[in-house]
């Protein structure tokens, strides 16, 4: 969940959903609709507008003022009371529930905290409900845990779920979120009075430029407000977890459908059916609970023991004394495979005092064992049958995901990348070898 807001700093304002016009009507956009072509019309405007958006944005040289500009052009103050104003006039229809999703779609994307897209999601969430018999509120659901903190996921996620027409959809995968939702926000607030500590304290800015910590803190400032007091997050952990362990032990296998975009707009969504190997409810929330509770930094690392792509076998009990660097990845990933250089790069640096583990959830293993065989994976690589059992134990939900576990076996960090990663490996080398 950490990761989710972190990237928002910068990242979020950087990353165009896409430009695209509405092409001449072929034969299937002339069979939509009213309803639906005016809803693709609307999602049509704000995709171009965020192109003109993006474009001015980064004529802004300096990172400060081009922060600025993002937060202040933001053009979701003009569409999202657009989409919620369309939602009022179509209720409880199809188009009114998809204008709900781009309102939730908009604010996984960041933006001013408390902004127009913080207040069309609060918005959103007070109407949800009309549409708990639908499947495809499914969708809706998989975006609240985008974007800033928002306490009114939880009551929200509570209501839904115990409506007594909502869909079983609705009710397993909007119980899995709420227990995500809730174990996270305890972990997310401590990290945010970290970091605000470590800026007052002079450490540089991450997000914002090395000059400019003092916009940096203000927007941990602004989020921290956003949580509650230490007894209900406490409150929050508890149910949660007690939540996801009762998913764990259900036995469900409901499993999440596929959406299907219907126009080049993506503004027209319909559900697919599941994957073959996609995990079910159960399997998810039992890899939610175990990375809650077991992989938080300065937590011992979980056993693990693998067999490597050549056969041989690995585990970390046997990595005792070295700094570990665990990368979940697959064949494809781009950000994934912008990383191999640095793990090439440590693991030639450091030796015998780094251990590098690959877990590929390539769907193929030859996929894995050619990367391997061609040499550019150059570590110790598993696969893990597509998504499969330790992806899934492992809750990971995002490629790539990196844990660096110290030379005592704690988890020292997540999801560290570039020089940042570099850099906290080479400390905690440092560190073994100045012990007696």
């Amino acid at each position: 969940m950490r990761a989710r807001w972190i990237l928002l700093l910068v990242t979020s304002f950087l990353i165009s959903l896409g430009s695209t016009a509405i092409a001449q009507q072929d034969a299937t956009e002339k069979s939509l609709q009213k309803d639906q072509q005016a809803l693709v019309e609307i999602v049509t405007a704000y995709n171009l507008t965020l192109d003109h958006y993006h474009a001015e944005a980064n004529k802004q040289r300096d990172l400060a003022a081009r922060t600025v500009y993002y937060l202040t052009h933001d053009p979701s103050a003009e569409f999202v009371p657009q989409l919620l104003q369309f939602e009022a006039e179509h209720r409880g229809s199809e188009t009114g529930l998809l204008a709900l999703y781009h309102v939730a779609r908009v604010a996984a994307g960041g933006g001013a905290i408390g902004g127009p897209r913080d207040e069309g999601r609060r918005e959103a969430l007070r109407h949800l409900s009309h549409y708990a018999d639908q499947p495809l509120t499914f969708a809706v659901i998989r975006m609240l845990g985008g974007g800033h903190f928002e306490p009114e996921v939880i009551p929200t996620l509570r209501a839904l779920t115990n409506h007594e027409h909502a869909h079983p959809l609705v009710v397993g995968y909007g119980q899995l979120e709420l227990g995500r939702y809730m174990v996270a926000a305890k972990d997310d607030a401590n990290y945010i009075t970290e970091r605000i500590a470590a800026l007052d304290a002079g450490a540089p800015s991450m997000f914002y430029g090395a000059d400019n910590p003092a916009v940096e803190r203000q927007y941990f400032v602004d989020l921290l407000a956003r949580y509650p007091d230490a007894a209900t997050l406490d409150r929050w952990e508890q149910e949660g977890s007690e939540l996801l362990t009762k998913l764990a032990n259900s036995g469900s296998q409901l499993r999440p459908h596929t959406l299907k975009f219907l126009d080049e707009s993506r503004a027209l969504i319909q559900l697919e059916e599941p994957e073959a190997k996609s995990q079910d409810l159960a399997a998810r929330a039992a890899g939610i609970h175990f990375q809650a509770t077991h992989l938080r930094k300065g937590k011992p690392a979980p056993d693990l023991s693998v067999e490597l792509i050549g056969g041989e076998s690995w585990s970390l009990a046997e990595q005792a004394g070295r700094v570990v660097v665990i990368q979940f990845s697959f064949k494809g990933c781009g950000p994934c495979e912008a990383m191999y250089p640095d793990l090439r790069e440590m693991q030639a640096l450091h030796g015998d005092r780094l251990a590098v583990l690959g877990i590929m959830a390539d769907e193929n293993r030859k996929d894995t064992a050619d990367a391997v065989a061609s040499g550019k994976l150059t570590w110790n690589v598993t696969w893990d049958q597509g998504r499969g059992p330790i992806t899934t134990q492992w809750g990971v939900n995002g490629f790539p995901t990196v844990y660096v576990i110290d030379a005592e076996g704690k988890i020292a960090a997540i999801d560290l990348r570039g020089d940042k990663l570099k850099a906290k490996v080479a400390a905690l080398i440092r560190a073994g070898k100045e012990q007696p």
